[in-house]
């Protein structure tokens, strides 16, 4: 006869009363605990994704501002610098054309001695200059010891105003008359006065020497040509469609 099994050994015996109740509750609660770390995990990954997105999005678009920015203020600058040189050939061109035609030393001298008669004929030729080329003002004069002297004036022109300018551009005036050559001054703000009121501009003017003969090299005067009416509206123009990147 075989030996039954020892059932003690074998057989699992289910807690039962209140132990069972107890390991039952153990059971339940970490089920919930677990369920709670899931749910808090799954809201950290959110959140951490929300703020990196976040922070990728402000970086790109940083980014972006300050590329458009750089290109905006190199293309402007270009399209100043582009403007500025096309209004110097300009205005290089009608002092060369216009210095040709006031080749007569005759009547400059007249003009340097006071003669009225002959200040207004040069004022004519200098006014018919303007209204051919289109430039704001044409003026005659002569530079001694970085002493400005207006001798005739185009049609127009405020005296006191073309004065103040000719003394600033009195450097280039005499670089000008030293080389035999057209110059120009840089383009900068002037702040021009007449009576009472004061206005900001920009300026930039043309020189060309007035010789005593087509060959002689000897300077009797210099003619200064100012930018054209409409170029202040043109730096404007420029200077308006670049603002947003510039």
């Amino acid at each position: 006869m075989e030996p039954s099994p020892d059932k003690s050994v074998d057989q699992q015996v289910e807690p039962s009363g209140p132990a069972g109740l107890l390991l039952e509750e153990d059971e339940t609660e970490t089920e919930s605990q677990r369920r709670e770390r899931r749910q808090r995990r799954n809201l950290l990954r959110q959140a951490f994704g929300t703020k990196l997105l976040t922070t990728f999005a402000i970086i790109l678009t940083l980014v972006v501002i300050v590329v458009f920015t750089a290109a905006g203020v190199v293309v402007h600058q270009i399209a100043d610098s582009a403007l500025e040189d096309e209004v110097g050939r300009r205005l290089e061109s009608v002092a060369r054309m216009t210095a040709a035609r006031l080749r007569r030393p005759l009547t400059i001298e007249q003009a340097r001695d006071g003669d009225l008669e002959a200040k207004a004929h040069l004022a004519s030729l200098l006014t018919n200059s303007k209204g051919d080329s289109g430039v704001r003002s044409v003026v005659l004069f002569t530079l001694e010891d970085r002493r400005v002297r207006v001798l005739a004036l185009s049609e127009g022109a405020d005296l006191g105003a073309v004065q103040a300018q000719l003394e600033t551009d009195a450097a280039y005036a005499l670089q000008a008359a030293q080389q035999l050559y057209p110059t120009t001054s840089p383009l900068y703000p002037f702040q021009e006065t007449q009576g009472s009121s004061a206005d900001w501009r920009f300026f930039k003017s043309g020189y060309m020497p007035v010789t005593a003969g087509q060959k002689s090299k000897r300077v009797i005067a210099i003619v200064g040509v100012e930018v054209p009416a409409e170029f202040d509206r043109a730096v404007e123009e420029v200077n308006n469609s670049f603002t947003f990147l510039g």
